[in-house]
């Protein structure tokens, strides 16, 4: 298995949890079962939990900065794989400028089918009216285009977006969960210059590991070294302050960083059968 497969496959592996944590009843999703498989293994309480903090969290501060704008904005998920946010906020009856969604081609190729052969997710992707644009990684409709492309490669998905799809003066949003970890720190770092250089308002909401020095993720490291996948990115997640850093040497003018202990409001899931102790959560 080469290295960019070891990093597709963890697209299934986070759809799959959180399409179990659906199912246990920590969030509404109605369209994780569409692009995943349900399965018979069981995952930990503190999985599923890790899975609501993260979802809630990025649409906790996407709410925010959509209100803000006043729904006049783009939204640009990164690394998106097989992320249902965009249907999801339009049950909401939400809509922006555009929504974008780019991933490496295997994966957009695979979501590509999944929508064209689900009349659930194609009819609110497009009306009547809209356009439908199909290729082999593909899809172009109204506000929602699925871009397959590598973010390693910035000319390449520079001469995508830029082509008529994103309007660099508009306020924009960048969104990735667990996504630069997995690319080398200069690639990361060319591709955050790029977005400060080219975008006169953007925001960049990234969901990631910190910590990475201590035990927890030492046993993390080794475990997906082992699958043949290399966090090739993780020396900026040794703390709050290296993610900061990472932005501000880039040419952004600020950065904030929180860890989940600071975020997360447990009063939040008491709906929700726990059995996992706050002092484990700070691990």
């Amino acid at each position: 298995m080469c290295e960019d497969d070891a990093v597709i496959a963890t697209n299934d592996d986070a759809a799959l949890c959180k399409r179990y944590a659906v199912a246990k009843g920590y969030w509404s999703d109605p369209y994780i079962e569409y692009f995943i498989k349900s399965t018979s293994e069981r995952k930990a309480p503190e999985i599923s939990r890790g899975y609501y903090a993260r979802v809630m969290g990025m649409k906790i501060l996407l709410d925010q900065f959509l209100t803000t704008t006043n729904y006049n904005c783009q939204v640009i998920n990164i690394g998106a794989g097989f992320d249902t946010l965009y249907w999801r906020l339009k049950d909401e009856n939400v809509s922006v400028k555009s929504f974008i969604e780019v991933d490496l081609p295997p994966v957009t190729s695979r979501k590509c089918y999944i929508i064209r052969n689900r009349k659930n997710l194609l009819r609110m992707v497009a009306t009547e009216d809209d356009d439908i644009q199909f290729s082999s990684c593909e899809l172009h409709a109204g506000e929602y285009h699925l871009v397959g492309s590598d973010i390693r490669n910035i000319s390449e998905m520079e001469s995508k977006l830029l082509s008529g799809l994103v309007d660099t003066t508009l306020p924009t949003v960048f969104l990735a969960e667990c996504v630069l970890v997995y690319n080398e720190e200069h690639l990361t770092s060319a591709l955050l210059k790029w977005i400060a250089e080219h975008f006169r308002t953007a925001l960049f909401i990234n969901y990631e590991q910190v910590n990475m020095g201590d035990k927890f993720g030492s046993v993390m490291i080794e475990n997906l070294k082992k699958r043949g996948c290399n966090l090739a990115g993780v020396s900026a997640c040794s703390d709050l302050e290296s993610q900061r850093r990472r932005f501000t040497v880039s040419g952004w003018d600020g950065a904030k960083s929180w860890d989940m202990t600071e975020t997360h409001d447990f009063q939040d899931l008491k709906k929700v059968k726990l059995i996992l102790s706050e002092t484990l959560w700070h691990l």
